[in-house]
């Protein structure tokens, strides 16, 4: 079975939120990278969850600093 491209997750770029139709999730995990066509930053796995663990870290943070006002 073939999944059609519209199917598959895309990555996305955090920093302008472009997405990539050419480059899929699965595509980052096995070690790709892919060029942001918009801003032209250079993105990785590792890059990507380093990014999604400091919008968490922001995230407690301001839900922290809401509770203790």
């Amino acid at each position: 079975m073939t999944l059609a491209s519209s199917t598959l997750p895309h990555a996305a770029c955090p920093l302008c939120h472009t997405e990539s139709v050419g480059m899929s999730d699965q595509a980052f995990a096995a070690g790709a990278l892919w060029r942001c066509t918009t801003c032209g930053q250079t993105w990785t796995a590792e890059r990507l969850a380093a990014v999604a663990g400091y919008e968490a870290w922001v995230a407690a943070r301001a839900s922290t600093a809401a509770v203790q006002s």
